[in-house]
């Protein structure tokens, strides 16, 4: 399925240029306002729009849910665009075009190796080694053959401001 054809057969709205939004789950309260250094504690999920959906990346796989602290100039910028759009407890999906998620599978990769305990090892300074594989084939075909990628996002909280 292509980034079109979701926008023609869901109820999705065009939110922020080549990002769609739909809300699965309202949450409750305002939309957070998030101010540098502000915390948000969230659950993810990461599929291709192919039939049935490929899970790339779950948090809920995880021990813990993710953290992200505004401010710090996450690589996957459209994850700091969409959880301030949200409200606690709300659930909302994302259908981003590829120019959107372009940075993707070098985050999964960083993730990933942090969650297998991999994060120790040196680094290359854009993610790749030198052979050009990030180390997971489906990570790898991402970056051959980029494609729209769903996102989504569970907001579970947020922590005000950290240190």
């Amino acid at each position: 399925m292509t980034y079109e054809q979701v926008s023609k057969e869901t109820e999705m709205s065009m939110w922020e240029s080549g990002v769609k939004k739909r809300v699965l789950y309202a949450g409750t309260g305002d939309v957070v306002d998030y101010q540098e250094g502000t915390k948000a504690v969230f659950h993810y999920e990461t599929c291709k729009l192919d039939e049935p959906p490929t899970v790339l990346d779950d948090s809920r796989s995880q021990e813990k849910p993710m953290e992200l602290i505004f401010g710090k100039k996450f690589k996957l910028e459209i994850w700091e665009k969409c959880l301030m759009s949200m409200r606690v407890g709300e659930v909302a999906e994302y259908i981003c075009e590829p120019k959107v998620v372009v940075l993707y599978p070098i985050v999964a990769k960083s993730l990933r190796d942090i969650q297998q305990g991999k994060q120790d090892r040196p680094r290359h300074c854009c993610g790749m080694s030198s052979d050009n594989s990030l180390g997971y084939a489906d990570l790898d075909e991402l970056v051959k053959h980029p494609q729209p990628l769903a996102f989504i996002i569970e907001l579970l909280k947020d922590k005000g401001q950290t240190g």
